[in-house]
């Protein structure tokens, strides 16, 4: 689903990503673990299609993601780390507007929302600007779980969910990737990735230090990207080992 070869984004103070290889295929969840600063968000946008790199390749489901931008999108549902929403509307005027763009076919000009949406306590007639952070959370997750795309690029989702939210998302991301569906994630949580993941890569100053399958669930993921800082060992590979 991702193949990511020698991508590197440059920006006039400085490099923030070099040389990144990643691979990631269909059907399997990866998070991006780093330290602050890292460049896990740059990483995500790019794949996203919202930054160019400098250089480097990247395909999403066989198809250039540089050259092709417009191709990629419709597979990609991209949840951001900060929530940019039309205040003026409510939380159900937006997911209509969300589903009514996404529909091509049978664009209806009042689509229905379902009943067994994702966080379905989110009420439908509140305004987005007097939603907290983690209903906005909840509500930007629900709008692209919605539109059912192949693969979902989410930049620390878990940040502003309660307990309960959590467990609830924990229970989506299963079932969307028992449907066939794959996603990367930006997630320092141990005990997240531990229940949600397949592979994690350690990430460090704009560099993809390992990718790994995860075997155990009692993975000690601080200890392993400490140790990776300290040694040096980190492997350029974008290839699960």
């Amino acid at each position: 689903m991702i193949k990511a070869q020698g991508v590197s984004k440059i920006y006039r103070g400085g490099t923030s990503l070099t040389d990144i290889d990643l691979t990631l295929e269909k059907g399997r969840v990866l998070a991006i673990a780093g330290t602050n600063g890292a460049g896990r968000t740059t990483l995500l946008r790019i794949l996203a299609t919202q930054l160019k790199p400098n250089r480097g390749r990247i395909e999403i489901d066989g198809v250039n993601a540089i050259k092709h931008p417009f191709r990629v999108r419709p597979k990609i549902g991209f949840v951001p780390q900060s929530q940019s929403f039309y205040d003026y509307m409510t939380v159900g005027e937006f997911l209509k507007f969300v589903l009514y763009c996404n529909n091509e076919k049978d664009r209806k000009q009042n689509p229905s929302i379902p009943e067994d949406r994702p966080f379905e306590e989110l009420d439908t007639e509140m305004p987005l600007r007097a939603l907290s952070f983690g209903s906005r959370q909840k509500l930007a997750l629900t709008s692209v779980l919605l539109q059912e795309p192949p693969l979902l690029l989410l930049d620390e989702p878990l940040t502003h969910l309660d307990p309960i939210a959590t467990v609830r998302f924990h229970g989506l991301v299963r079932d969307y990737q028992a449907r066939g569906g794959t996603v990367l994630m930006a997630c320092n949580r141990a005990s997240d990735i531990a229940v949600l993941c397949d592979q994690v890569a350690f990430m460090h100053e704009g560099r993809i230090l390992k990718q790994m399958k995860l075997e155990q669930a009692d993975i000690d993921i601080c200890g392993i990207l400490q140790d990776l800082i300290e040694t040096g060992s980190g492997e350029k590979s974008g290839e699960a080992s």
